[in-house]
């Protein structure tokens, strides 16, 4: 039996054998044929790859014309946007007053470019910043502001300060004391201030850190319709978080690039009384309103 196992153990290994240098000449063989099929299609390799390098330098050559005529049309087309923007807007809201109010933060060079839109376009304003998120668990700022919202009716502290900023704006021309309290709270900051009561107002809002647009924007809009203040919702091109469509809910027109001298005079019109949803991005359902209304 012991015999019958060593032979038999000799056979198994022979046969390792055998497979292991069969896999090793199929191997060999298809290395072979690799290297042979390289060998003979070098010229060939060598040609395509010519052919593919004239292709792309044709393409690149082609791109960079392409791209010289985009860079005069796009400067073109902002000549006269410049050009245009003024006369389009001069004096569209002459005789009337608009109250912007910006709930999320925006750079001083936005801040500049919105009132000179207003100027030119021949409003009185105001401008404010509503420094959100408000403290309002701070016993000092509940001092502070709590003789102005003793009659104001709402379901938490916060909702009854926006209540009453929308109020200010709503009630006939007067002191602007409750503003300089709330401005004395941190609770806001002031650009622009006036005694006129407003014709409408422009919410400049979108967000690039928290939503507050349910608490906040769309509280203030609320308040602001049901005391027949005309309101439109703005924000920026690139916000992160875009509020366009809660504004849309609310039933008010909407510019979603105010950072664009196109999207101020979308603005202008829709405080003047045209209505709609202008921009570029996809909540807008055209680009601007028409210049003739």
């Amino acid at each position: 039996m012991a015999v019958v196992y060593l032979k038999w153990e000799h056979v198994m290994f022979d046969m390792r054998y055998h497979i292991t240098s069969l896999v090793a000449v199929f191997l060999a063989l298809a290395i072979g044929i690799i290297l042979g099929t390289v060998i003979v299609d070098k010229g060939i390799l060598v040609e395509q790859q010519t052919s593919l390098v004239e292709r792309l330098e044709k393409d690149f050559e082609r791109l960079r014309t392409e791209n010289a005529k985009l860079s005069t049309d796009l400067r073109r087309d902002e000549q006269f946007a410049k050009e245009s923007f003024f006369p389009l807007i001069k004096d569209r809201l002459a005789g009337q007053s608009v109250a912007v109010v910006i709930t999320s933060p925006i750079d001083n060079a936005l801040k500049r470019s919105i009132s000179e839109a207003m100027q030119k376009s021949g409003a009185t304003f105001s401008l404010m910043t509503l420094n959100l998120p408000w403290k309002v668990d701070d016993k000092a700022v509940q001092d502070r502001v709590q003789p102005h919202i003793l009659p104001v009716q709402g379901s938490t502290l916060q909702e009854r300060l926006l209540f009453r900023v929308a109020d200010h704006y709503s009630a006939p021309p007067g002191d602007n004391k409750v503003l300089l309290d709330f401005a004395a709270a941190g609770l806001l900051s002031i650009d622009v201030l006036q005694a006129v009561q407003p014709t409408s107002m422009m919410i400049v809002g979108g967000s690039d850190g928290e939503n507050m647009v349910k608490e906040v924007d769309r509280v203030l809009i609320e308040r602001l319709k049901a005391n027949k203040i005309r309101t439109v919702g703005v924000e920026t091109r690139s916000r992160k978080i875009s509020y366009m469509n809660a504004y849309q809910r609310s039933g008010i027109p909407t510019v979603d690039n105010i950072d664009e001298r196109i999207g101020q005079v979308s603005a202008v019109y829709a405080l003047a009384g045209v209505n709609g949803n202008f921009g570029i991005k996809p909540t807008a359902n055209q680009l601007i309103p028409a210049l003739s209304q």
